[in-house]
């Protein structure tokens, strides 16, 4: 073996192994992230354990908070209702992602939008989406891998074998909907 060869061996062992061990510092250290969907409009104020958290980041109606690894009382208040909900929520690592629904009334359903928007369609038209899963509102569930809360969130590329879901906010009588029928009131095509 060549000295260079050597040489982009060694390099590529300090990269793989430098992403191992950020993986490893993420997953025993990083804060896990707590997702909401607000309406709107909608003022909504986030307790972690009774204190008062700022979003880490928003897009649109989607905001995310980065919350530390245990056990945690979380509460959700309406600004405008004064309506709060309490969940008790653990968070183990610092890859888990949860989605917190902020009314009774707010479920969520997640459609497999791989064909529709990356497959030469405009996202208007062309395949329309499957409803690759539905979550009621009675309590926080983890963020399926590979959802985005907007068509603004979605990658502009896939890469090669992956897929791309919107998980979108939906009032929970929608849920009753034959499949078909929730596609068209999200916006897609009649399948």
């Amino acid at each position: 073996m060549s000295v260079f060869q050597k040489l982009k061996v060694a390099v590529v062992g300090v990269v793989v192994g430098g992403m191992g061990i950020g993986a490893a510092w993420n997953h025993m250290m990083g804060s896990g992230k707590v997702h909401i969907v607000v309406n709107e409009g909608q003022q909504v104020k986030l307790f972690i354990d009774g204190q008062s958290l700022s979003p880490a980041s928003s897009s649109g109606e989607h905001l995310r908070f980065d919350v530390a690894q245990g056990a945690h009382e979380v509460k959700l208040e309406d600004s405008e209702s004064g309506k709060t909900r309490t969940f008790s929520l653990k968070v183990d690592s610092g890859f888990d992602d949860y989605v917190l629904p902020v009314s009774e009334e707010q479920c969520f359903t997640r459609f497999d939008v791989s064909k529709t928007m990356y497959e030469g369609s405009s996202g208007s038209g062309g395949t329309p989406p499957r409803i690759s899963g539905k979550y009621q509102a009675s309590a926080p569930f983890e963020l399926p891998s590979a959802s985005y809360f907007s068509v603004e969130e979605l990658p502009e590329k896939l890469k090669k074998n992956s897929s791309a879901h919107l998980l979108l906010a939906t009032p929970c009588p929608l849920h009753q909907l034959q499949d078909s029928q929730l596609i068209q009131l999200a916006g897609f095509a009649a399948p």
